[in-house]
């Protein structure tokens, strides 16, 4: 290829906001590949088959991107209506000009102008035309919402989503430093042998911790999940975004609320130990045959049947969801492969299996109900529910089924190259089309924030690096092959802010990794909370002593549900499990083991006083508990305890990196529920964490 093909090319990538060079997760600097620069510029829509097609592909790239007279969005930051720019050919002329604002929640505003009157702030050449670009002023100052905004020009009309949006995400007002706890929803069980966790566990587990002085519930996210055939366990690999997953459902609940009167046949309680580790399909199985016969009680009773009924004509949504469901199950889960009809009964309101169909509709709703519960009766104890937003979606699963049109094809999203995974990561699901997000007013973002912000008063985004950029991963290539694509970073923040003031919610933004500085930058300034891990923080260069100024506005924790449990990380578990996966080699291993004892030693010399005065090295418990007491002090705005490093568990919860070669998001709690909120070494640790947290101290801005 010759030099200029290879700049047309760059070039080219650069104007579909992909980045021709960048730095991976070990800060080593790499120019994709031709190849690769090519295949995701295929997955965004451009039409390039070789090198040399670059300066066509280029020129057609640029009068389409300057034939577009409106942006596709635009952001009001706290409702200051931005100049509109217009761009036209200079040999188009225009009389007038009509602006139409068709305003979320009603009204509609009107504006004409000139075109001769506009200043012309911006001159572009392409393809022997000029273009020339001007503002329209917008008038007065917009309400909080998405307005659709309308432009007709010589009777051809452009549509432009206005976001208009706080500048700062919702705080709430808080005037001390507050503290919550973490226990994965699955990983809960009764002593009495319910052996996998369901929503009224968080009821509990929030009666407890408000009797303690927490103030936040969390857990990992709740959505619909493939759990029978396939099984696919991950809560980060979910169906759907917007539903929820009904193996979480609490069956003797949904049974009461149905007036289903039991006759034995629940789910089965072994009369044996807990197992360690859930079996998702025969748990699915297990509970599905109690559910579909509550969810038949409900249908053939008629004040049941009508508010079942009433909610499906509310929400459109949750019948295509239903009618999806179904279809998966009588024709396979790869949607692409079905037949017309199978299609038409999943999107045309064909008939479906009404059978299957009653049961996911029942399902979705029970679950909203036992949600809504949750939110009330933590909120009468001044306790918020926190979830966690999953990155992406199944990428045969409902969301990229019923918005074919954002989700692109051909890629898939993942990580370069880091520290720990040397040949970077493909975490298997489809990425969402910048373009196509903007041209649908970034809705798929807005209703998958919506749905867990009708119950969560604080919500976690995960990889907040994602409202920036995605790293894309060409199909059948490896994960050191990948391209970075860019996002509109202000339009997602300013959704992601609108939402949070609608619901009244915290926002936390998951910054954690190989992080370019500018994603912190952005969520402090748009009032999302950042987090402070100590296992990452203690496990980098950086001196212990950093912990004790934790900022004010962070989350502070021990670790996540992605790192070691801290009995692990201090025994290096993690070092020696990595061995075993063939990710270090000998000389590797030994290094690590090294560090891992010179960490050791500096956090013992660290914490020093705060440590039993006793002849040896402390245990791990003790070790663990100063640290929580030090990230407690801290003047932290959140602080998160995970429950099961409370009694030293050693197993992670998940391993990232690995799927079938560790036994991730299948761990049940080494301890019941009833067994965690009635030991008093817990309630003890966790009543000195309030006391201390409860000390004078900065508890961030509101």
């Amino acid at each position: 290829m010759s030099h200029p093909e290879q700049s047309a090319l760059r070039t080219l990538a650069q104007w579909y906001a992909m980045e021709p060079e960048h730095y991976d997760g070990r800060s080593r600097f790499v120019t994709p590949s031709a190849e690769s620069l090519m295949a995701v510029l295929r997955a965004l829509g451009c039409q390039i088959e070789r090198e040399e097609d670059s300066p066509d592909a280029l020129r057609r790239r640029q009068l389409e991107v300057l034939r577009d007279r409106t942006p596709p969005a635009l952001v009001a930051w706290d409702g200051v209506a931005p100049p509109l720019p217009l761009q036209l050919e200079e040999r188009e002329g225009a009389p007038r000009i009509e602006i139409r604002i068709e305003l979320d929640g009603g009204g509609e505003r009107s504006i004409v102008c000139d075109l001769a009157e506009l200043e012309i702030v911006h001159r572009e050449h392409a393809a022997d035309q000029v273009f020339l670009r001007r503002h329209a002023a917008l008038g007065e100052d917009l309400p909080l919402g998405c307005h659709k905004l309308t432009v007709v020009i010589n009777e051809r009309s452009s549509n432009t989503t206005i976001i208009s949006a706080p500048s700062r995400a919702f705080r709430p007002r808080v005037e001390k430093r507050e503290w919550g706890i973490f226990l994965p929803l699955y990983a809960a069980h009764d002593r009495d042998g319910h052996a996998l966790g369901h929503f009224s566990h968080l009821d509990q587990l929030g009666s407890w911790a408000a009797m303690l002085g927490a103030r936040v519930v969390s857990t990992l996210p709740l959505n619909a999940m493939f759990l029978e055939d396939p099984c696919i366990p991950s809560p980060y690999s979910p169906i759907s975004r917007m539903f929820w997953s009904e193996l979480y459902i609490d069956v003797a609940a949904a049974g009461r609320s149905a007036g289903w009167s039991s006759d034995g046949g629940g789910p089965s309680r072994s009369t044996q130990a807990t197992p360690a580790l859930i079996h998702y399909d025969a748990e699915m199985r297990d509970r599905r045959q109690t559910l579909e016969r509550i969810s038949e009680h409900a249908w053939s009773h008629d004040s049941t049947h009508k508010a079942l009924r009433e909610q499906v004509s509310l929400d459109p949504e949750l019948d295509l969801f239903a009618r999806f469901r179904t279809c998966v199950e009588g024709h396979g889960v790869d949607w692409r492969s079905w037949r017309g009809d199978a299609m038409d009964a999943a999107s045309k309101g064909t008939p479906v299996d009404n059978g299957s169909w009653r049961y996911h509709v029942f399902c979705q709703v029970e679950a909203r109900r036992q949600l809504g519960i949750v939110r009330d009766k933590l909120a009468e104890n001044d306790v918020s529910l926190y979830l966690d937003l999953p990155l992406g979606a199944h990428p045969d699963g409902f969301d990229a089924w019923r918005r074919r049109e954002i989700f692109a094809r051909g890629a898939s999203v993942g990580a370069p190259p880091d520290a720990l995974f040397s040949e970077g990561q493909n975490w298997g699901f489809a990425p969402v089309d910048p373009r196509q997000s903007r041209l649908t007013g970034h809705r798929y973002f807005q209703d998958s924030l919506r749905a867990p912000l009708e119950f969560a008063r604080v919500l976690r985004i995960d990889h907040a690096p994602a409202l920036h950029r995605l790293y894309w991963i060409p199909e059948g290539a490896e994960a050191t092959e990948g391209v970075y694509v860019h996002y509109a970073a202000d339009e997602h923040y300013a959704m992601l802010n609108l939402e949070s003031h609608r619901a009244g919610a915290h926002i936390i933004g998951e910054d954690l990794g190989a992080v370019p500085r500018y994603v912190t930058e952005s969520l402090q300034t748009r009032g999302a909370t950042t987090m402070c891990v100590a296992q990452l923080e203690l496990d980098s260069d950086k001196a212990p002593e950093l912990l004790d100024a934790t900022p004010a506005e962070a989350l502070a924790c021990v670790n996540t549900h992605d790192t070691p449990t801290f009995a692990g990380f201090w025994r290096a578990a993690d070092v020696e499990d990595r061995k075993a996966l063939g990710l270090l080699s000998v000389m590797d291993l030994a290094r690590e083991r090294e560090k891992r004892a010179e960490l050791r030693e500096r956090v013992i010399k660290w914490l020093g006083a705060d440590l039993t005065a006793r002849p040896g090295a402390p245990e791990v418990g003790e070790v663990y508990e100063a640290i929580l007491r030090r990230l407690a002090a801290s003047p932290s705005l959140l602080l998160l305890v995970s429950l099961e490093d409370l009694w030293g568990e050693t197993s992670p919860q998940n391993v990232p990196g690995t799927s079938a070669e560790r036994p991730n998001w299948r761990r049940r709690s080494a301890r019941a529920i009833d067994d965690i909120v009635s030991d008093p070494a817990i309630e003890g640790l966790l009543r000195e964490i309030n006391s201390i947290r409860r000390q004078p101290g900065s508890a961030g801005s509101a």
